[in-house]
């Protein structure tokens, strides 16, 4: 079982994601910007982080999404070294939209471990996920 941190500002759609996700045995901790995952992220431990690229606030994008999640974790190693390698699954519905074929090529170069387009297959969810844990595992087996 992993224990997961999921960014996902669609409210019914990470209560989906994290029931699938509950279904095959992890844990799931749900937040809805990055803001408060960031709070999360400072207090627990988490196996891998799960973010939505873009969060909306009365159905305007704003600037508390996944790209800036995903720097704050690759650069907070001063302060939170365990955050350096934390496995990261970047999603985004927006990658049609206008000017957002972007967003994922972005997370990709920030440090996000795997891409996956909304609307999401529950499989191509889960199956990095099992080995994206084990890599850090073994990674961390090393270390010590």
């Amino acid at each position: 079982m992993s224990r997961i941190l999921l960014m996902e500002d669609d409210r019914p759609l990470g209560l989906e994601l994290a029931g699938e996700l509950r279904d095959a045995g992890h844990e799931v901790v749900l937040s809805t910007s990055a803001t408060e995952a960031r709070a999360e992220l400072w207090h627990w431990d988490f196996d891998i982080l799960i973010t939505d690229m873009v969060v909306r606030k009365e159905g305007k994008p704003v600037a508390d999404g996944g790209l800036g999640l995903i720097s704050w974790v690759r650069h907070t190693t001063t302060t939170t070294p365990g955050l350096l390698h934390l496995p990261i699954i970047a999603m985004s519905g927006e990658q049609s939209g206008r000017g957002m074929g972007f967003l994922l090529p972005t997370a990709d170069r920030l440090g996000a471990d795997v891409l996956i387009e909304k609307p999401i297959d529950k499989g191509a969810l889960l199956r990095p996920i099992v080995s994206l844990v084990a890599d850090n595992d073994k990674r961390r087996a090393g270390q010590e």
